[in-house]
């Protein structure tokens, strides 16, 4: 969001009539990958893949350090520990992960299904409408910076209906919210297209009114239930139903 707003301000500073309209933007963009870039030197490596290597006690600092405030004998921090050993042991027992196990009729289904949720999220509609988005507030009747201004509008409603979905969707459960949230982006999305074949015409012509005002609600629903829905599930989901043998090559 706030590489958007830094464009927002470039566009509302020099307007639509300079380089510095998508110059400025992407150079801005610049910081926050050099601080990301500082700060990955700074990230403690992951305790299970240091305890594969066999580096169990570098793997006992990053437990302390993440989970005990640095006392290796707090309760989380050995029982993890003593989680990795088990684990890496029960996995040294069944021989090296093999990629034709992904394949096996064991683990087909869910290696699938972590695979088709994050197709489906891309094929859901919403990063088609996050790419076309201007063209249809344009059609909208929408123009200038109050048209910028509109379409930036979504990537705030993108933060605002992520954030709390990280504290709900535990209540809600994986399976409800992703079947829900499908339910209610297909409402969204044939409601758009029902509006604008209707009473929509090509750009420039469009239309105005309270036809502009329901497909411009209806494309922000669409991103609010993406953003509470899919957009983090997508995510979580997949390291859930992996068998932590295989997430390492899944």
């Amino acid at each position: 969001m706030g590489i958007q707003w830094q464009s927002q301000r470039r566009f509302l500073r020099f307007g639509t009539k300079t380089e510095a309209v998508f110059r400025v933007p992407w150079a801005v963009q610049m910081f926050p990958a050099i601080v990301l870039f500082v700060a990955l030197f700074f990230i403690p490596e992951s305790p299970r893949w240091l305890a594969s290597q066999d580096r169990w006690e570098e793997a006992l600092d990053v437990l302390a350090s993440v989970h005990g405030q640095g006392n290796h004998q707090a309760t989380i921090v050995q029982a993890q520990y003593a989680e990795i050993r088990e684990s890496m042991a029960v996995a040294e027992s069944q021989g090296e992960v093999k990629w034709a196990e992904l394949i096996h009729p064991d683990n087909i289904h869910r290696i699938s299904n972590g695979i088709f949720v994050h197709i489906w999220t891309q094929l859901s509609g919403n990063n088609a409408l996050l790419y076309y988005i201007v063209y249809i507030f344009q059609m909208a009747g929408l123009t200038g910076n109050v048209k910028l201004i509109a379409s930036s509008v979504q990537y705030i409603i993108n933060v605002v209906f992520t954030l709390p979905a990280i504290f709900f969707l535990d209540r809600i459960g994986r399976r409800p919210a992703l079947i829900g949230g499908a339910f209610f982006m297909m409402i969204w999305l044939y409601s758009t297209a029902g509006v604008m074949a209707q009473y929509g015409h090509y750009v420039p012509g469009g239309f105005d009114g309270s036809t502009a005002a329901a497909v411009i609600a209806f494309t922000y629903l669409l991103v609010a239930t993406y953003s509470f829905t899919w957009a983090p599930i997508s995510w979580c989901y997949p390291s859930e139903i992996y068998h932590i043998r295989l997430r390492g090559k899944a």
